[in-house]
């Protein structure tokens, strides 16, 4: 059985839009509070583990804006 390809190349570069400046904090510092703690959590490990594997950035966007990565990632989360 052949194994998966991943659907970006390898070290490819990736920006994520987020409109959320609470995860985005999470993901740039690591941010120690205790909400969420366990989400907290693996949102930083796999932010870490994706870093290996890509050059990805994320940037924070405003809320309702005419962002075009934003209103993708709105209609894809529903």
């Amino acid at each position: 059985m052949e194994a998966a390809r991943p659907l970006i190349k390898l070290r490819s570069p990736v920006l994520i839009h987020s409109d959320s400046r609470y995860a985005v904090d999470i993901i740039r510092t690591g941010s120690r509070a205790t909400t969420n703690s366990v989400i907290r959590n693996i949102m930083v490990h796999l932010w870490k583990r994706t870093r290996l594997a890509y050059d990805v950035r994320i940037v924070c966007v405003r809320g309702p804006s005419k962002d075009v990565g934003n209103e993708l990632a709105d209609r894809l989360a529903g």
